[in-house]
Parts: C-alpha cells; structure tokens; sequence
C-alpha cells in the first residue's frame, strides 16, 4: 500500500494459510526514498488525464519478492510528469532491493502492470501520453537490464472531458500458460473518437520491425571496404546482415552480427554485384527481413587501364592501343574512363599523360 499523496515507506501484509483459517499479519514498514505525489498526466490536444497518483496499482508475489509498480511525479529535467516506480521488496528484510524510477522527460507514464519471469525479468505494460501523443500503450521487456520500452499501440484521438479526464487502471499483464518466458499484456488505448476507450492485446517478447536500409545506396558502386548502415522503429539487441551474389541469398557470403546499426565489410570481388538484407534478432521468431538492396564491388585502381595495380606510362601506351590498334580490352573496362564521362576515347589518354608528365588531375575515381 502506498499513499496517494507521497510519503517515504510502502506497507505489505502477510497472508498464512489462506484457505482454511487465513491470517493476516502486517509486515515490517518498508522505508524508501520519499516518493511525490504525481501530477495531471498531459496528452495531445485534450485536457488532463487523472492517474490516481502514486497509490498501489498492481502486486505480484515471487521469487521472494513482492513487486510493485506506482506512479509518483518526477522531474527528469523539464518539470514534473507521472512516471513509473518499480519496487521489489525481500520478505526475508523487508528490504526494497529493486528500486527503480522508469519514464522520460516530457512524456507521461502511468498505469503500470508488473510481471516477473522465472529468470528475474521484470515486464511493463503501461500508458504513456504527452502534449504530442495521444493516451498509447507502451511495454518494456526485461526493463532492469534494457531500461527501454517500445510502442504496443498508438492513441488515435483525445479523450474528451474535464480534467482530470477519466481514465483506468486496467492494466493487466501476466505469462503465457505455456512459456512463462512470454507475457501477454492486454491494456487501454484512446481510440478513434474522443469519447472511447480501447483494448489491445500483444504478446512479448515482440517482433522487431523491419529494417530500413541506408547505406549504401541500391545499385551503387562502392569501393571495399564498404560501409554499410541501416534504421529500425524499434530496435533490436542486435542484427544480422547477410551479403550473397545470388538475389535469392541461396548460398550467403557473408553472415555478420553486429550490436550496432551499421558495419563496415571488405572481402569483396571486383566488378561483382552482390545483394544484401538485414533482419534484427530477438527472441521472437517472426522478425522480419528488410528489402533486399544491391551494390557493384570496385576494387580496380582508377587510371590503371593495365591491371597491374599501380598507374604508369604504360597504361596510356595500352589504352592507345585498345583505341587505335583493337587492342585488348582494359579490365574493367571503367578502369580507363580516367574523365567519368562514361566513355573510353583519346580524353582519357591525354587525361592519364598529363597526371603522369605534367602534375594533372588524377585520374577520375567512378567508385565512391
């Protein structure tokens, strides 16, 4: 039990055999740093959202623990707003070992459900809103180790009325009957009309969304090594990128997996087009892959019509002779194009004469 207008302790009970002769006993008060009463929730282009401050919300046994979740106020920075209280208190000590403020600034958390896995992962399903979000539901997966959350279900309008504006605690969460490891969270949401409210339901662990690629671009050229980069709406732990020359990636090349949004990669084969995709990883099974880009390697020396890997007079004796006499073909043949104006012609011998004799311009690099 927590008090509605803040205090600095929290209250539990025991409960002995409560089937046959049930006794109730009260438990050592839990002292904790002082928790506020939490303001008016604020959410977009409506009035304020009543959020029954920081009273008890939702309990749950385990583990030796008794966990809540509360809503006092705290001020991350640019003024109070309703954020998210996590205690686990130790029946042994009636100690609060897991205490733990969970929100961010300018945003609104409230209305918090709590459950606990077998492996000591604390689950959230709650409202969030601001003065740009509509009232949406929002969970956080193992929040001591990630301290993040992602978007369950966007608000779709205002709720209509006089602050504080009506709103529930109807948060309820718990593990799936089969894998415990899996937690269904079933919460309220604005929703198309301002005087309604919603109920959606999702499992998590969640999928990650789709991948957007960035770099580089699709049917770019690209010296090795070759960075590449991509986004995600909602983030994953981590990511694999697979590059394969089939389009089907039937027998993948290369296989990375990286804890960041981008990597840089070599090992490519000159003048060979490759494709490549990304999916994030996470413990659910139906992530999806991104659309599948494609780039052309470039490992060739500009200038070096030859193929000997450094730029010398002999390569504009041997363009001469590939323009003038049929000889044979500079490998590849973008090699040669020293001006990049798409074209093997006598500019691009008086180009490679005048860098080599006479200090020009170096030969144009169509790789970027």
């Amino acid at each position: 039990s927590n008090l509605w207008f803040g205090s600095n302790y929290t209250t539990y009970w025991k409960i002995t055999n409560p089937v046959l002769n049930p006794v109730v006993t009260v438990r050592p008060r839990v002292n904790i740093p002082a928790y506020p009463s939490s303001p008016q929730a604020e959410q977009k282009s409506g009035a304020g959202v009543g959020t029954l401050s920081s009273m008890t919300q939702d309990v749950l046994f385990g583990h030796g623990k008794v966990y809540t979740a509360v809503v006092p106020g705290f001020n991350w920075g640019s003024g109070t707003v309703c954020a998210i209280r996590v205690l686990g208190i130790d029946t042994a000590s009636s100690l609060a070992d897991v205490d733990k403020v969970f929100g961010a600034d300018k945003k609104h958390y409230y209305f918090p459900g709590i459950y606990v896995d077998p492996a000591d992962r604390i689950f959230l399903g709650f409202n969030r809103s601001s003065a740009e979000e509509y009232i949406s539901i929002w969970y956080s997966e193992d929040l001591l180790a990630t301290n993040s959350s992602r978007l369950l279900k966007a608000g779709e309008s205002a709720r209509a009325g006089a602050a504080p504006v009506r709103w529930g605690d109807y948060a309820g969460i718990g593990p799936d009957p089969i894998d415990p490891e899996r937690v269904w969270i079933s919460t309220e949401y604005s929703g198309p009309s301002p005087n309604n409210w919603m109920t959606w339901v999702g499992q998590v662990p969640s999928a990650i969304s789709q991948p957007s690629l960035e770099l580089p671009e699709d049917n770019a050229v690209r010296r090795s090594p070759v960075a590449f980069a991509w986004d995600s709406f909602s983030p994953a732990d981590s990511y694999r990128i697979e590059i394969d020359d089939a389009s089907d990636f039937t027998s993948i090349d290369q296989s990375v997996v990286v804890d960041s949004n981008g990597v840089t990669l070599s090992g490519f084969t000159d003048q060979l087009r490759y494709y490549w995709r990304v999916i994030g990883i996470s413990e659910c099974p139906s992530n999806q892959y991104s659309f599948n880009r494609s780039f052309i390697a470039c490992a060739f020396t500009a200038g070096d019509a030859d193929g000997n890997a450094i730029v010398t007079i002999s390569d504009a004796v041997f363009l001469i002779n590939y323009i003038f006499s049929g000889g044979p073909d500079p490998i590849p043949l973008m090699s040669a194009d020293t001006n990049c104006d798409s074209f093997v012609t006598v500019t691009d011998v008086v180009t490679l004469i005048n860098y080599i004799f006479s200090g020009g311009v170096a030969p144009c690099d169509p790789c970027s």
